[in-house]
């Protein structure tokens, strides 16, 4: 045959399935990537409240203030219950699947984007069981929501602060979620084709999501220990008004 070879080249699983197949799978992650969106905005209220503690133990119950009364509005909690339920879903869907079609460092980010999915459920719905169900039956009120989730973080077995450290191991793993799907979605529908942008924007995510870590984790070693970087913020009294003395 004159040294032409008539092999034909093996194709990526992914590439050999049938076109019906692949749209309908795609459509469903399409889905899935929307819905971590309603996932992601608790995950930021989670961290918001976790960073603003240290610096003023009041403002974490300004957040929850802020969750009781939208816990209140059903119109806004049910869509996003439903979001994260399908999303949670289908991300344990897509655990056991064999990753197909992608780049090597894309299939290590992708297997760590699942290895992270089951303890960030878990780390999601703590405060569901611990705090914000108690506080929606009245078993303690947003002003107690410092000390009580301090108590909760404080707790000790064989001197061992174990509940902080998972606290914190679950935390590591919601951020590294968060920011690695960012990074992910980010490739799969804004940067398919720009490798230099693309690799700018996942030094940029990683850099992002260090950040928030330490800040959010900073947080809670301050409510596990009382330990803290830099001093409490202290609000300035409101100016005497002029004129008047002394009371």
């Amino acid at each position: 045959m004159g040294g032409t070879s008539l092999a034909v080249p093996e194709q990526p699983a992914s590439e050999t399935e049938p076109t019906g197949t692949r749209a309908g799978v795609g459509r469903w992650r399409r889905l899935h990537s929307l819905t971590g969106l309603a996932v992601a905005g608790v995950m930021l209220l989670q961290l918001w409240g976790l960073a603003k503690v240290s610096l003023a133990p009041a403002a974490l119950g300004q957040v929850w203030s802020q969750w009781a009364a939208w816990s209140q509005r059903g119109w806004l909690w049910g869509p996003v219950a439903v979001a994260g339920v399908y999303h949670a879903a289908y991300g344990l869907w897509l655990l056991p699947r064999r990753l197909r079609g992608s780049s090597h460092a894309r299939q290590r980010a992708r297997l760590l984007q699942r290895a992270s999915a089951p303890i960030t459920l878990v780390w999601l719905l703590w405060p569901l069981q611990a705090l914000l169900w108690p506080l929606a039956i009245g078993v303690w009120q947003p002003r107690d929501a410092a000390e009580v989730t301090r108590a909760l973080l404080s707790t000790t077995y064989a001197g061992m602060p174990l509940y902080a450290f998972a606290y914190l191991l679950g935390l590591a793993a919601a951020v590294f979620h968060l920011f690695n799907g960012l990074w992910l979605v980010a490739q799969r529908w804004w940067l398919p084709a720009r490798p230099r942008l693309r690799a700018a924007t996942g030094v940029m995510v990683a850099a992002m999501g260090m950040c928030v870590f330490m800040v959010a984790a900073h947080g809670v070693i301050y409510l596990a220990s009382g330990w803290r970087v830099y001093p409490p913020m202290v609000v300035p009294a409101p100016p005497r008004a002029a004129g008047r003395g002394p009371t």
